[in-house]
């Protein structure tokens, strides 16, 4: 082997004791998180949470369109029974034939 080659493999390989040391210097602590907190723990939450938003936002929205169904029914029944009020019949008519 050359004396190179020989030099590497003695330079990467390090004791147990320098081992040891480095462990007790360097701080073991996850990096900091940046940024803004983290509403649902995992994905299945997430979700789950979207799936029951999403279930609540068809059911206000079905409702709105009964309510404005009905309001639209209430509206043509109103206006048709204002079409249908009877008209009495002038004086006049009942006038010109008594003369």
């Amino acid at each position: 082997m050359p004396r190179k080659a020989a030099r590497h493999l003695a330079a990467s390989v390090e004791c147990p004791e320098e081992v040891a040391i480095k462990e007790q210097t360097e701080p073991v602590s996850s990096p900091a998180k940046r940024g803004r907190k983290l509403k649902y723990e995992s994905d299945d939450e997430r979700r789950q949470a979207r799936r029951l938003q999403n279930r609540q936002y068809r059911e206000r929205k079905k409702q709105e369109l009964i309510n404005l169904r009905r309001a639209a029914v209430k509206a043509t029944d109103e206006s048709s029974q204002v079409d249908a009020v009877p008209v009495e019949p002038s004086t006049d008519a009942q006038c010109s034939t008594t003369e």
